[in-house]
């Protein structure tokens, strides 16, 4: 199993209107891509501003690599438009181990 954990840094400014882009736009294409198993959204605890950790979770690293060449791109540039540097947003690919592996 693949995680891909988009962590977002959300001004208060327009954090109303990330949530409203996040459940209208984000996770509708998320889903309908059929590569992702699973998405939860987080909040980080240990910040004093908003920030998210969006967790995908997705099978395969062919889902993996096909998710972040065919949708994400295009999700982000998205963002980017909408948000500016209001949201920013980095990504990191990760691997559930099981104890074997460690």
């Amino acid at each position: 199993m693949y995680i891909y954990n988009l962590t977002a840094v959300i001004d208060e400014g327009v954090f109303e209107a990330w949530q409203q882009w996040l459940a209208h736009s984000y996770l509708p294409a998320v889903n309908a891509s059929a590569l992702v198993d699973n998405v939860q959204i987080m909040r980080v605890l240990d910040s004093t501003e908003r920030h998210y950790a969006i967790h995908h979770e997705i099978s395969s690293a062919a889902n993996l690599s096909a998710f972040l060449e065919e949708k994400m791109p295009q999700l982000l540039e998205e963002a980017a438009a909408t948000f500016g540097e209001k949201a920013l947003f980095f990504g990191t690919r990760l691997m559930i181990s099981d104890e074997g592996d460690i």
